[in-house]
């Protein structure tokens, strides 16, 4: 049972990490406004902070 207070930490730093990095170098500004418009996990919610590029 330990690891489920620890799945959501996992998976933001999954997608942090890892996706957005590829999603930058794959499309680069048009993803970057994207992120700048959109949540991280829901929409209107975290918006303001664009993937930084490896």
């Amino acid at each position: 049972m330990a690891v489920a207070p620890a799945a959501p930490r996992a998976i933001e730093l999954q997608v942090r990490l890892v996706e957005e990095p590829y999603l930058l170098r794959t499309h680069g500004d048009a993803y970057a406004a994207y992120c700048a418009k959109e949540g991280r996990f829901l929409p209107g919610v975290g918006t303001g902070d664009p993937p930084r590029s490896p």
